[in-house]
């Protein structure tokens, strides 16, 4: 069964899919860290609001924008 096309695509989608998941997370915990130093501690519904945020774009965009904005609010509105 490991040997099947199938079964290998199966694999390596779940590989690929994990692996994007965890470059999301690391942008986020990044985000989060840089953004405690810069504005303070965020609070718990600034923290919700990051953690559901799924766009790599997105965060992206917000980690180039860190440095030009005043606040958690600011950042997050990020688009």
């Amino acid at each position: 069964m490991e040997e099947s096309t199938t079964y290998q695509w199966i694999v390596e989608q779940g590989r690929v899919r994990g692996l994007a998941e965890g470059e999301v997370q690391t942008r986020r915990d990044i985000l989060l860290v840089q953004g405690e130093d810069r504005f303070g501690a965020p609070s718990e519904s600034v923290r919700a609001e990051l953690q559901a945020i799924n766009d790599e774009a997105r965060l992206k965009a917000m980690a180039k924008r860190i440095l030009h904005v005043a606040s958690w609010k600011d950042l997050l509105a990020t688009e």
